[in-house]
């Protein structure tokens, strides 16, 4: 998997990850730059991510948890806010 770059849409904050230079958002279309810290003269750089599928199905199972802690309306506001800025410091790391 070399030669992956990840981009985030500047309007809807979707994550696209493509092996050519972006232009547009897959989700919205809106204009898209290279993630985190990157600069368009980052966007050759190599991004290269090992997984397995244990991690992969622990991943999908967290998320969904995660979904539905937020869904709920139980859940106190606090609670969902500190999940979603967790979830995103992670991400943006």
């Amino acid at each position: 998997m070399n030669g992956l770059t990840a981009y985030k849409c500047l309007e809807c904050g979707h994550y696209t990850i493509s092996r050519r230079d972006g232009n547009k958002c897959a989700k919205c279309d809106g204009p898209i730059a290279p993630m985190g810290h990157a600069t368009n003269a980052d966007a050759s750089k190599a991004l290269q991510v090992n997984v397995s599928i244990k991690d992969t199905d622990l991943f999908k199972k967290m998320l969904q948890i995660f979904s539905a802690l937020i869904d709920d309306e139980r859940t106190p506001d606090w609670a969902k806010e500190k999940i979603q800025r967790h979830v995103l410091n992670a991400v943006n790391k």
